[in-house]
């Protein structure tokens, strides 16, 4: 059955190319939209869900707002109407009093009788404040109430139809009442008060009448504060003080409502009052928080659950989508993927049904057979057949394809133009779901361009792909059989390594393409200075070695004396004449390597003693250079050892003040203290220490022990000297000295002033810029600068005032002679003269005897260093000879190389 939908057509391909660029941002637009209108709804969702809970607490604010408020003047008409009938019957009983009472107590005890629902006591006090009568019976002993409130509310002022007290414990009845009292004024004077003292139970039934809730409260307040009453469920209050209220504020309103907690029992309330101002009361309603929003809070509590699990549910709906539509976009990826696969393929790629016909093709197969795509599909591979094979070879190849499901093997195919080539060729079966053959898959390549293409690997797994000479693998290999060779025949071949001097130079200046095409023509030559036996190699950059089989040292040498000539004449470059030399090092067989590793680095290692000395040479590699390489090999590992071990000290050499002969500061020189050598002086291991990058770390271990020291000095109660630290040129260079300095200073909390940087003059051999701003930076950290072996190098007196130094230090070179050699005393002198009208001071170093001391004396300087003062020693010697207080005369003596670093 023939299903061309199951494969891509050219044009399904081409599609999905120009669709590739757009394909990306619009798939993820599309599950940014999926996710963009879940969370709107989400979002909406939960907008609405919050709207409508903050609506409804208000809702249930605004409801026990207006039912406080509402319950609070039906309080107020209440009690309005209380004291009305309280009023009538103080009007009542004022009309009625007579000086001998009796009309009084009639009409008290009628009133009394008439008025049965209104629990009250009615009770007369003289104007002294003596009761003279009480419905209540008095006792024997008398009673005043001329301390009470609502008596002493009448003495004076405006008289007042009726005063509300505070709620008193009777001193008659012995129980709880709030008072209401009249004055009664006969004459214009005061003729008694009538006091009524009615039962708080009277308006605690009241209240109770209204169904209150549990933490439900209801208060009378005068406008003075104070708490006539408060009933609740559980008990009754009277007395107390009520502040920072509303209603209390300087003209309150008539009713209103607030939230706060209670002054009395903490809980919190929504509260709503109403004023009788007549009477200087107000009336406080107040409904538990708790109990307004309970049933909101239950409600809210319900919408948030559902709401969150309608949101799981949205985004689990979501995420499945979103899913959904990145396995789609995934399917769909991979099958641009596939089709572009498929079209820029290296080899052919046929597809045909299961009847064999040709769905489609890559450009591929249209290249190598020559067909285009319409000239092809819809053929079958028959149009493709040689004719070179019989019946029994397709025969055999459709048994595999039907029983395996694959076949591969080479086959003879015709172009479209006759031409009859070999081909490699895998042909795959593909099933459906039901395991029936769907179509099949050809892939062929032309098997002479995979041979091609295989020799050129094979070749450049072994050669140089600039200058096809052999690699480092096949120089060795040959190496390898040249010492085999020789161990059989007793034989002998040498090995050069060549370096090519200042290629760097015409990298950086001339270009990457003009050094390729030096390299070419360097291999050239040097191909053609070679027997026809002998092997040349290119290592890599500039690198290049040479094979001589049967060589001595007599023709090793001529060879090598014949590319030094040959390279020093032009060669001719992009249009310039370009003059290379070459440092070449020769190791000879058997005598310096009986391997190839061993040969290379012996001849790596003579190569490096002709760039040391001078370039454009060769040296052979001796005995006494091995021991050189030795002795790098041994300081190269050991140092790091020494370092860690404690291996390394640093001794001090003082410098004096020439005249007074005090020391005026030190020198600190390291040692290697060697387990096996003893003590190794700096000259030995410094150099090598320079080459292998080591210089840092031992920089940086000279630098922190003699801070160290210094502090150690310090905390002892000394007064040191200036101690000065040697740095190496190329640590300087390379920009990492400052911030050491830094650290180390912070980490032993010592002056600036007492370490003192010293700087041979190749250190300021770079760019000029750079070297200012460091040495500026040495200076504002508080550190002085010298320049060490001054005059050895190229550097002059005028060039330094561009720098800011502090001392200059006379090479030893000139010392040494300066009392006998008028050449060297007189660039002493020029020194020293030069360097005090630059602000500069002068320390000679190397002062060995009596004669160099008086010359540099008369020549004017000021500070000396050397073995005539005194020898670098370590800390506890300079405190045994008193070097750090006391001046010392040196006594001359032999001479070492004093070399110091920090």
């Amino acid at each position: 059955m023939t299903n061309t939908q199951e494969y891509p057509t050219r044009d399904a391909q081409t599609g999905g190319r120009q669709a590739t660029g757009a394909g990306q941002p619009r798939r993820w637009h599309s599950r940014a939209t999926v996710a963009v209108f879940f969370i709107c709804l989400l979002a909406a969702l939960w907008g609405a869900t919050l709207w409508e809970l903050s609506r409804a607490e208000q809702d249930a604010r605004a409801a026990a707002e207006t039912m406080t408020k509402n319950l609070a003047r039906i309080l107020a008409e209440h009690m309005l109407s209380t004291v009305k009938r309280i009023e009538m019957v103080l009007k009542v009983l004022d009309r009625a009093w007579t000086p001998d009472h009796a009309r009084f107590i009639d009409e008290s005890q009628r009133l009394r009788t008439e008025i049965d629902d209104l629990a009250f006591q009615i009770s007369l006090a003289e104007p002294d404040g003596l009761v003279s009568y009480s419905s209540t019976q008095l006792g024997a002993a008398p009673v005043s109430i001329a301390d009470r409130e609502h008596f002493k509310a009448h003495l004076s002022g405006p008289r007042k139809p009726i005063f509300i007290g505070k709620p008193v414990l009777g001193r008659v009845s012995g129980k709880w009442s709030i008072q209401f009292s009249g004055r009664i004024v006969r004459d214009g004077k005061l003729a008694g008060v009538i006091v009524l003292s009615v039962d708080p139970d009277y308006f605690a039934h009241f209240f109770w009448s209204l169904g209150l809730d549990e933490k439900d409260v209801v208060d009378i307040v005068r406008d003075d504060g104070v708490l006539l009453a408060r009933a609740s469920t559980t008990d009754n209050i009277f007395g107390g003080t009520i502040t920072d209220t509303p209603y209390l504020v300087p003209a309150p309103p008539m009713s209103g409502n607030f939230r706060r907690a209670s002054q009395i029992d903490g809980i919190e309330r929504v509260f709503g009052f109403y004023r009788l101002p007549l009477y200087g009361l107000t009336f406080v309603s107040g409904r538990s928080v708790e109990s307004v929003f309970s049933p909101f809070e239950q409600v809210r509590n319900t919408v948030i659950l559902v709401v969150a699990s309608v949101s799981v549910i949205l985004l689990i709906l979501a995420a499945l989508i979103i899913d959904n539509l990145r396995h789609r976009e995934r399917a769909k990826r991979q099958l641009q993927l596939a089709a572009n696969v498929f079209d820029r393929s290296g080899e052919a790629i046929c597809i045909t049904d299961v009847d064999t016909t040709i769905l489609t093709v890559n450009d591929a197969f249209c290249r190598i057979t020559g067909y285009t795509h319409n000239e092809i599909v819809g053929e079958t591979p028959r149009k493709l057949a040689s004719g070179r094979h019989d019946q029994k070879f397709y025969k055999e190849m459709w048994d595999s394809i039907n029983t395996r499901g694959w076949w591969q093997g080479e086959i003879w195919n015709r172009k479209k133009d006759g031409t009859i080539y070999l081909e490699w060729l895998s042909i795959n079966v593909i099933h459906n779901s039901r395991g029936e053959p769907l179509n099949y898959i050809g892939v062929f390549s032309d098997i002479k361009k995979i041979a091609g293409t295989q020799r050129r690997i094979e070749f450049l797994a072994t050669h140089d792909e600039l200058t096809l000479l052999p690699n480092r693998t096949l120089f060795n290999d040959r190496i390898q059989q040249a010492i085999e060779g020789c161990a059989a025949t007793g034989g002998r071949f040498a090995v050069a390594f060549i370096d090519i001097d200042n290629f760097k130079i015409v990298n950086d200046s001339l270009g990457h393409s003009t050094g390729d095409e030096l390299l070419r023509e360097l291999a050239k030559r040097l191909r053609e200075l070679l027997r026809a036996t002998d092997i040349i190699a290119r290592f890599g950059g500039d690198e290049f070695a040479m094979l001589l089989h049967n060589a001595d040292r007599a023709i090793a040498d001529k060879t090598a004396r014949r590319i030094s000539e040959a390279l020093t004449r032009p060669i001719r470059v992009g249009g310039q004449e370009i003059y290379a030399g070459a440092s070449i090092g020769i190791s000879l067989y058997p005598e310096h390597g009986a391997d190839a590793l061993s040969l290379l680095k012996n001849a790596d290692t003579a190569m490096y003693l002709a760039k040391d000395q001078g370039k454009n040479t060769y040296r052979f590699f001796t005995d006494q250079l091995q021991q050189v390489v030795n002795e790098q090999l041994n300081i190269e590992t050991g140092l790091p050892r020494a370092i860690e071990h404690g291996e390394l000290l640093l001794h001090y050499q003082p410098k004096f003040d020439m005249d007074s002969l005090k020391v005026v500061g030190l020198e600190a020189l390291v040692r290697w203290q060697h387990p096996v050598e003893g003590c190794i002086l700096p000259g030995r291991f410094i150099p090598q220490a320079e080459k292998s990058r080591l210089i840092d770390l031992l920089g940086e271990w000279v630098a922190d022990t003699a801070a160290a020291q210094i502090a150690a000095w310090l905390k002892a109660g000394l007064a040191p000297p200036q101690v000065a630290i040697n740095l190496s040129p190329s640590q300087f260079r390379r920009g990492d000295v400052q911030p050491m300095i830094e650290r180390i200073l912070k980490r032993h909390g010592i002056p600036p002033r007492l370490l003192a940087i010293e700087l041979t003059e190749t250190a300021l051999m770079s760019d000029r810029q750079e070297v200012q701003q460091a040495l500026t930076a040495f200076r504002d950290m508080g550190l002085e600068v010298a320049i060490d072996d001054f005059g050895t190098g190229f550097s002059s007196l005028s060039s330094l005032r561009h720098y800011p130094i502090n001392q200059l230090k006379i090479d030893r070179s000139f010392i040494m002679e300066v009392d006998r050699s008028p050449d060297d005393r007189a660039i002493t002198q020029a020194i020293i003269a030069m360097s005090e009208s630059l602000g500069l001071s002068v320390v000679a170093e190397g002062i060995e005897t009596i004669e160099q001391f008086s010359t540099l004396k008369a020549l004017g300087c000021r500070i000396g260093q050397g073995y005539y003062f005194a020898r670098p020693m370590p800390p506890e010697q300079l405190l045994a000879d008193g070097l750090l207080s006391d001046g010392y005369e040196g006594q001359g003596g032999e001479s070492e190389p004093l070399e110091g670093l920090s």
